[in-house]
């Protein structure tokens, strides 16, 4: 039981601590838009909140049981992942000195 409670901790501490640089990476990639950048990082948490919660109540009531919020849990943080590297390796292109950019 106490390890379940650690591992608790750990993990909304690991939620708490990666929210900061979340909104940092937001505001380097939306340069002349930094306030729109942390509206929509918010708006994402909010979001995510909700849909979780539903998630998890959906996969009970087919159910899964009680671990199905975890299985759940599982396939979209796997998703997350997935989306956060595609992001990640399209945030670093810059415009070809000569290209135009649309102001």
């Amino acid at each position: 039981m106490n390890s379940t409670r650690a591992l608790s901790a750990l993990v909304g501490a690991t939620a708490l601590f990666t929210a900061p640089a979340i909104q940092s990476r937001l505001i380097d990639v939306a340069p002349g838009a930094e306030l729109m950048g942390a509206a929509v990082n918010q708006s994402a948490s909010n979001l995510a909140n909700s849909l979780g919660a539903a998630l998890g109540g959906v996969a009970i009531s087919v159910g899964f049981g009680y671990s199905g919020p975890a299985i759940i849990a599982v396939v979209v943080g796997a998703l997350g992942l997935v989306l956060f590297s595609l992001s990640f390796r399209m945030g670093d292109r810059s415009p070809v000195e000569g290209e135009l950019v649309s102001a």
